[in-house]
C-alpha cells in the first residue's frame, strides 16, 4: 500500500458520520409513507367520484335524448309547400323531412355521448 491509501483509510476511519436515532428515522419514514397513502386514497376517491358523475351524466343524457326523440317522432309532418324558389325549396325539404333530420341529429348526439373516449378506466400514476 502506498502512503496515499493509508491516508485515505485513516481519513475514513476518523471521520465516521454520526447517524440519527433509528426510531426517529423510522417514525419520519412512516409518517411520509402514511402521507403518500393518504394522497393515493384521496386520488382514488376522486376517480370514483368522477366515474359516478360520468355515469349520472350519461343516464341524464339518455333520458333527455329519449324524451327529445319521442317529442320529435310524435310531431306531425306538415305537407310540403310547392314554391319554386331555392329558399322555399330548402325550407320545404326541411319541413318535410324534419322528423328524420332531427332524429338523426339526436341519435348522433347520443352515440357520440356514449363513446368511451379514454382508453383506460383507472389512473395508475400513483401505483
Amino acid at each position: 500500500m502506498t502512503m496515499n491509501d493509508n491516508t485515505i483509510r485513516d481519513f475514513f476511519h476518523s471521520n465516521r458520520p454520526t447517524t440519527t436515532d433509528e426510531g426517529t428515522y423510522l417514525a419520519g419514514l412512516k409518517s411520509r409513507l402514511d402521507a403518500i397513502e393518504e394522497v393515493k386514497r384521496i386520488h382514488d376517491m376522486e376517480i370514483k367520484r368522477c366515474h359516478r358523475r360520468a355515469i349520472a351524466a350519461s343516464v341524464c343524457g339518455i333520458a333527455i335524448g329519449a324524451a327529445i326523440m319521442a317529442f320529435i317522432i310524435l310531431q306531425p309532418i306538415p305537407a310540403p309547400q310547392l314554391n319554386r324558389t331555392v329558399i322555399a325549396s330548402v325550407i320545404s325539404f326541411v319541413a318535410q323531412w324534419k322528423t328524420f333530420i332531427f332524429t338523426g341529429i339526436a341519435i348522433s348526439a347520443l352515440v357520440l355521448g356514449l363513446i368511451p373516449w379514454g382508453k383506460s378506466k383507472t389512473h395508475n400514476s400513483l401505483t
